[in-house]
């Protein structure tokens, strides 16, 4: 029997490190939103929604921000090493999450 990955079962402790990535990064970035789940292969993925702040798209910076969050994760976090988990990056910035949470709501 196959055990799932260190991130599935120490959940809180991925997602407090994930966590302190962003802070780390404040104020570019606002939060991290963790999601664990099996992609369609059965492989063990952290899709990770970055959310910047506003100013950061207005200042032409996404990518590089985004990369700095995946340098970030990948010495600090380790996923893959670590936790046995792959991440996938996303980025929105805090507008468009807003959109999407005032949405949802409704």
């Amino acid at each position: 029997m196959v055990q799932p990955p260190r991130a599935f079962l120490k959940e809180d402790e991925f997602r407090a490190a994930v966590n302190r990535v962003a802070q780390s990064l404040s104020p570019d970035v606002e939060r991290i939103i963790t999601t664990l789940e099996y992609d369609r292969d059965g492989e063990p993925i952290a899709y990770l929604m970055v959310i910047v702040s506003d100013d950061v798209d207005r200042r032409g910076q996404l990518y590089q921000v985004l990369q700095e969050v995946r340098k970030l994760v990948d010495e600090e976090i380790s996923p893959l090493l670590d936790w046995g988990i792959w991440p996938h990056f996303h980025v929105r910035t805090q507008s468009e999450q807003a959109a999407i949470e005032q949405r949802n709501v409704a």
